[in-house]
């Protein structure tokens, strides 16, 4: 993804959370990471990353089962 140009990191301003994916102007869906250089940023990755797998397939999925994944595995990676 990083080869590919589909993760994009922000510098974390004012302490705001910008973390998401999203549909970039040229069509491609891509994740947007806020960087604060600790741990929360390497958390705020994984959560996006599953909704990134979730919506691969342009799925219409309803916003509990979208979120279900991406907090589970957000909760596994504090963990390490």
């Amino acid at each position: 993804m990083k080869k590919n140009h589909l993760i994009i990191y922000v510098d974390k301003k004012d302490g705001r959370e910008e973390s998401q994916v999203f549909i970039d102007e040229d069509g491609i869906r891509k994740i947007k990471v806020s960087n604060d250089n600790t741990i929360a940023t390497f958390i705020s990755f994984v959560h996006e990353f599953m909704h990134y797998i979730t919506l691969k397939n342009n799925a219409n999925i309803p916003f509990s089962l979208l979120e279900f994944p991406s907090i589970y595995y957000e909760k596994v990676a504090q963990l390490i």
